[in-house]
């Protein structure tokens, strides 16, 4: 039977690790999703979407595609910050086997920076 203290105490909102990406190449989404494991993988059209979805979802990683205008990237940066999110650019990234090994040290140094701040 519960307590009455188990009752009263409020359950903790726990997202899974994600990584975002915006507006990329099936390609290039494809080998970001493969890299970032087992984070989960979520994939956006454009700017709009990811702004709408980036409070929803808490993603660690966002990754941006060559394509998205410079005031949506500052718009995804502002709001990756205020998230605790880390922001990579599609012509920042590496290719093949260093991919994975750039995205994955992403994920880490964001979900430990994140542990750190109470997130």
């Amino acid at each position: 039977m519960p307590s009455r203290d188990d009752e009263e105490t409020t359950p903790l909102f726990q997202v899974a690790p994600s990584v975002m990406m915006v507006a990329l190449s099936d390609e290039l989404a494809a080998a970001c999703a493969r890299a970032s494991a087992p984070a989960r993988a979520l994939r956006v059209a454009h700017a709009p979407a990811a702004l709408q979805r980036m409070v929803a979802h808490l993603p660690l990683v966002i990754v941006i595609g060559a394509a998205v205008q410079a005031d949506d990237v500052e718009a995804i940066r502002h709001h990756a910050e205020a998230i605790g999110a880390r922001v990579m650019i599609e012509a920042e990234l590496e290719t093949g086997d260093a991919l994975d090994v750039q995205l994955a040290a992403a994920v880490r140094i964001a979900f430990r920076a994140r542990s750190t701040e109470g997130m």
